[in-house]
């Protein structure tokens, strides 16, 4: 059996390119990689030498992840040679971070990440001879292993009944002898490629095969041995084995045979990982919910416990860099997803996360006629809206398996109070809060059996069909008539247990595949079977190795069955005609149209579609990978969904065999839809869900998401939006791209138009000092370079002009305790934006108290008495008051207003104050007055403004952001109660008439009262849901009273302005305290504000957060 497995693996690992042969490096281009994670239980970790990346794979999947540690992003995901539930014996960085080893049992690959394509290239195995593997029953091999070099291989053969055993070069021209007395199960090379492991059942010998001796010979005692390998430094020997049957891992001192470490091997508990000297064995112990880390010095035998991880269900790899004292631990959380905690090797300290933020799709149910497809998955049943490619919960009955989906309707089958029933649900199609009402229940049957029993509907759910072990359950939905179908052999015992049916569209046959290989047709009105094909016949005289039916679909009066056979179409006169024989196929699944079938031809590795009306195949859409579950139509015989096992979606065009888009459904309950060429649409809650790789970096979705969240091209691409909605999303996407971001990169995706910067030393991802030091390296060339940027959590540090950048340079930054997320990039003498590198450190240094530092500039006094305000000034006084009764901590207030409001003053006295304010204080800037908005540019108006010529005595928005300059505070809030401060959208928001309009005056040069419109509502709600907000490029978050097309009001009832009115009482209140956590962030300040003046001025004035940050500032705790 073994030497039959080997063939099997090999023939796929050797069709990847040759170890040897250089290949050409293509462009570096951008990628996008949906974070989809990985799935299952994560078998092994490991660290490339310089911790940037982590390669995790799984124990029961044969699939591997590659993730960016600086980022904490997925890069990249490839499958192995190696079959589902093989679990890995090694996975290790041979240099980094170019070559990858992964063993298993039979098996060695070694993969070249290659970023500019797929993630990785699979090196070829090595060649046992002339490329072929030898494996006949004169020849027969019995055990094979490889060097991590690749420059020798182990083989034991038997050649006519004689066991041979040699280590070999890869070329066959050397040979060194292995003198063996059992046949060896494995070998495994030393890393200076002089010491080769032979693995036999009750022994394990080291032999130095360039000596040619004995080096140490260890007997197993009560062990069987199945796999060996030694240590990173060379000194031990890391083991599998079973221990009176139990499997076990096992560390073995080779100086003098002794076995230092034992751990169990299940697929809950981590095995042990060595240090990269040799000297300390770290160990995971799950007690209850919690892990504990315990560090074994080997020579001294102590152990030491590390810490304890609380609340994490199953540790299964542990992974460690002891350069960088950071422990990887893989979690699995409720959805049976795998997530990577990164932790200080020290402390326990928690120090990032890597995860999944993708859940699966199980299973997709067309209504074609309501324009609508039902999604299960593992957190509930949601409603895609292919004309928006938006995402909706439903609530059904829970229990049981959804069936089918028609006309507004929902066939479910479940066994509530012990009974097998049908249930027939009606759903809604608005946005996401309704129950699918149950409208029949129809008693099937009465006994519930374990085994799973299939179930099938007609298109028009008008029938229904179910196995009952070897019965068939006939039942015709409108009038609730059940009939039972009872299938005997002819000796009077049960006949096979049904694996698969269908009925046919008029609900007179039904066609059933059972265990014992039998294929029958039932005529339902006479309870006979009038076709059939049965056992050893079928086999033999239709196709030799039939022995699975994997799916059958009705087409007319035909049925078309699929399995390992091939595929066939069973007649209405009972004759079964090959249509692609000897192929095994699955998944085979019918479009609405009732003709068009498509399957998955395993053996080609494409999905195949079918005419039945004209009996021909016509596509086929090549399966780029095996991760292929299921495929099921869309709303026409045209889309095709193809479900991945990352948990994916992906739609293809049948016709023209074309790859449209890709569905992710994110843990926040909505899409990420991409599409090939990197495009995608998401909501504001799911850029998280999107990464883009360009080489070997990663960067976050934010800084391309500008120019790639374009839901205007992808919707187009899908095929389902009208053209009104198109529009809208077009309109909206043009004003956000002209608007810009404060951390978006060019427009330009071509890596030659812009510069790039990288960490020539990275900092260290976890550090107790207060600074950290790094290199930086312009990798474009100086020419392409105007200045140099550095920004910590978004709020900029260092600036460099032209003069003072050189290729490689250090810089120093102050670090807040908690996350410090490090961006460099470079811009061009055109302005335009360079990529960003990014490198998360988690700073560990004792907590300081913050101080506020509050400035509030009010102006109701102006040169110009017409424009004077009431409560301008007192807005500023006010909400400064309010601030430090509230705070709980130090807080300095500064007002300025009226006649002291000028530009200089405001700009000298602003600076001074900030330049005293440390790294973890909070700075909140306050303006309150007349805003103007002058040729579509927003100006603050101070005291001596010229409101017909307002380019003096005012501030832009631009130079409020530039009063932060040099001040370290990392916490920045700017609030202005002004007209117009805000972004304009391209239909602008004319002012409207509220109650007691008299009494309510806007902060505006002028007035407009014409009404609002309603195109610009909802543009803005679409602006809302469709984009992540707009960074701001001072690290501040700025919320401004209103939009730019709207006015700003005060009224008497208040005594303020509405906005400083409800910043104040959402404050004073604790109402902006919106998840009750006891502080209040910049992000609940502004959603209590916008609801908030909207109610209190019937929405003639609707707040805006006109800049946001990634890292939510809080303005009050208690």
């Amino acid at each position: 059996m073994k030497s039959l497995y080997l063939v099997s693996i090999f023939v796929m690992a050797t069709t990847g390119l040759p170890a040897d042969e250089p290949q050409p490096q293509p462009q570096p281009q951008l990628q996008t990689v949906t974070q989809s994670g990985h799935p299952g239980l994560g078998g092994f970790l490991t660290f490339d030498p310089s911790g940037t990346y982590l390669a995790v794979a799984s124990k029961i999947s044969p699939d591997v992840t590659l993730w960016h540690v600086p980022t904490r992003t997925l890069m990249a995901r490839f499958r192995s040679a190696r079959s589902y539930n093989v679990m890995p014996t090694r996975l290790e960085f041979l240099t980094s971070p170019e070559t990858m080893v992964l063993e298993s049992p039979g098996l060695i690959e070694w993969w070249r990440l290659d970023m500019n394509n797929r993630g990785a290239i699979m090196l070829s195995s090595p060649e046992l001879r002339d490329g072929k593997l030898i494996d006949t029953p004169a020849d027969r091999l019995a055990a094979f292993g490889a060097s991590q070099s690749r420059k020798w291989k182990a083989m034991s053969r038997v050649i006519d009944g004689v066991q041979h055993s040699a280590v070999f070069s890869m070329d066959d021209k050397v040979q060194h002898p292995l003198p063996l007395d059992m046949m060896p199960d494995q070998f495994g090379f030393s890393h200076d490629d002089r010491l080769v492991v032979i693995v036999e059942s009750f022994a394990l010998k080291v032999w130095d095969f360039t000596a040619g001796k004995l080096v140490r010979e260890i007997k197993g005692e009560n062990l069987s041995f199945q796999s060996a390998d030694f240590s990173p430094a060379g000194k031990n020997l890391m083991v599998q084995a079973r221990d009176q049957g139990s499997p076990i891992h096992a560390l073995f001192r080779i100086s003098s045979g002794e076995r230092i470490l034992t751990a169990p091997d299940n697929l809950q508990t981590a095995p042990f990982v060595l240090s990269a000297d040799d000297k300390t064995a770290y160990t995971c112990q799950q007690q209850g919910q919690s892990v504990v880390i315990h560090a074994k010095d080997l020579d001294s035998g102590r152990t030491q416990q590390l810490f304890t991880v609380p609340d994490n269900a199953a540790a299964t790899a542990l992974a460690v860099h002891s350069e960088m004292g950071i422990i990887a631990l893989t979690s699995n959380d409720y959805f049976g997803q795998t997530a990577i905690k990164l932790y200080d090797a020290e402390s326990g300290a928690a120090v990032g996360e890597l995860r999944n933020h993708i859940e699966a799709v199980n299973n997709l149910f067309v209504d074609s006629a309501n324009k609508r497809i039902i999604e299960n998955s593992n957190s509930g049943t949601y409603l895609w809206n292919p004309e928006v490619a938006e995402r909706s919960q439903i609530s059904i009955v829970a229990g049981g398996q959804l069936v089918m989906a028609h006309n507004g309707r929902l066939l479910k089958w479940g066994t509530p109070l012990g009974k097998r029933t049908v249930m027939v649900s009606t759903y809604a199609t608005q946005e996401s809060g309704h129950t699918a009402e149950v409208k029949q229940r129809i008693e099937l049957y009465k006994d519930t059996l374990n085994q799973p029993n299939p179930i099938f509907a007609t298109p028009e759910m008008s029938f229904v069909a179910a196995g009952d072990g070897a019965d068939i359950v006939w039942c015709e939905l409108k009038s609730k008539t059940v009939k039972r179908l009872t299938r005997k052999n002819k000796d009077d015992s049960p006949s096979g247990q049904i694996t698969k049916l269908a009925v046919s569209d008029d609900g007179e046959r039904v066609l059933i595949a059972d265990a014992e290989g039998s294929i029958e047709r039932w005529n339902v009105a006479e309870s006979v079977v009038d076709a059939s094909v049965s056992g050893p016949w079928y086999k033999s005289a239709v196709y030799e190795n039939a022995s699975s039916v994997y799916g059958i679909v009705a087409a007319g009066n035909d049925f078309v069955i699929a399995g390992e056979f091939g595929v066939s179409r069973f007649t209405d006169d009972g004759t079964a005609i090959p249509i692609q024989p000897l192929n095994p196929s699955a998944s085979i699944v019918r479009a609405a149209d009732g003709t068009t079938l498509a399957w998955i031809n395993l053996r080609q590795k494409v999905i195949q579609i079918y005419d039945a009306a004209n009996s021909k195949l016509t596509t086929a859409i090549p399966m780029t990978d095996s991760s292929v579950m299921s495929i099921t139509f869309g709303l026409n015989p045209n889309e095709l969904y193809v479900l991945k096992d990352d948990g994916s979606a992906e739609l293809w065009h049948a016709d023209s065999a074309q790859h449209v888009a890709t569905f992710a459904t994110t843990r926040a309950g909505s899409f990420i839809v991409s599409t090939p060429d990197g495009f995608y649409k998401s909501d504001r809650e799911s850029t998280e869900g999107i990464g883009f790789r360009v080489g070997s970096d990663m960067f976050l979705a934010e800084q391309f998401d500008v120019s790639r969240n374009r839901p205007d091209i992808v919707l187009e691409r899908i095929g389902h939006a009208d053209e009104e909605t198109l529009d809208a999303y077009r309109t909206v996407t043009q004003w956000r791209q002209k608007r810009g971001n404060g951390n978006s990169t060019s427009g330009s995706l071509n890596a030659a138009e812009i510069p790039k910067i990288s960490f020539a030393e990275r900092p260290p991802s976890l550090t107790r000092d207060a600074t950290v030091r790094f290199s930086i390296h312009v990798d474009s060339g100086l020419e392409f370079v105007e200045s140099l940027h550095v920004s910590v959590n978004h709020v900029p540090v260092i600036e460099l002009p032209k003069s003072q950048v050189s290729e490689t340079q250090s810089a120093t930054v102050d670090l807040v305790s908690g996350t410090n997320r490090i961006d460099v990039w470079a811009e061009t003498p055109d302005g335009r934006r360079g990529w960003k590198t990014t490198h998360i450190v988690t700073c560990q240094k004792p907590v300081v108290q913050a101080r506020t530092w509050f400035i509030g500039i009010g102006v109701s006094d102006y040169d110009d008495d017409e424009h004077d305000l009431r409560y301008a000034a007192k807005d500023a006084a006010d909400l400064g008051a309010t601030l430090k009764n509230l705070s709980n901590g130090p807080c300095e207030v500064q007002i300025i207003t009226d006649k002291q409001a000028t530009h200089a003053t405001v700009v000298k006295r602003v600076q001074e104050s900030l330049r005293r304010a440390a790294v973890q204080d909070l700075v909140v800037l306050f303006f309150a007055g007349h805003g103007v908005a002058e040729d579509g540019e927003y100006r603050f108006a101070l005291h001596g403004c010229d409101f017909d010529q307002p380019d003096v005595e005012t501030l832009t928005f631009e130079q409020i952001e530039k009063l932060l300059t040099g001040c370290k505070a990392r916490n920045r809030i700017i609030l202005i109660d002004s007209c117009h401060a805000g972004d304009s959208l391209p239909v602008g928001i004319r002012r409207q008439q509220t109650d007691n309009a008299a009494e309510v005056i806007p902060r505006a040069a002028s007035i407009d009262p014409a009404p609002p419109s309603a195109s610009a509502v909802s543009l803005r709600k679409l602006l809302l849901q469709s984009f992540a907000g707009v960074l701001s490029k001072s690290g501040a978050a700025v919320i401004t009273a209103s939009d730019g097309s709207q006015y700003a009001l005060e009224s008497a009832r208040w005594k303020n302005g509405a906005f400083t009115y409800v910043v104040r009482e959402g404050l004073t209140d604790r109402k902006a305290d919106l998840n009750e956590d006891q502080q209040i962030t910049a992000e609940e300040l502004h959603r209590y504000v916008t609801q908030r003046v909207t109610e209190l001025t019937q929405g003639a004035q609707i707040p805006q957060q006109k800049r946001e940050t990634e890292f939510d500032p809080v303005i009050l705790k208690w």
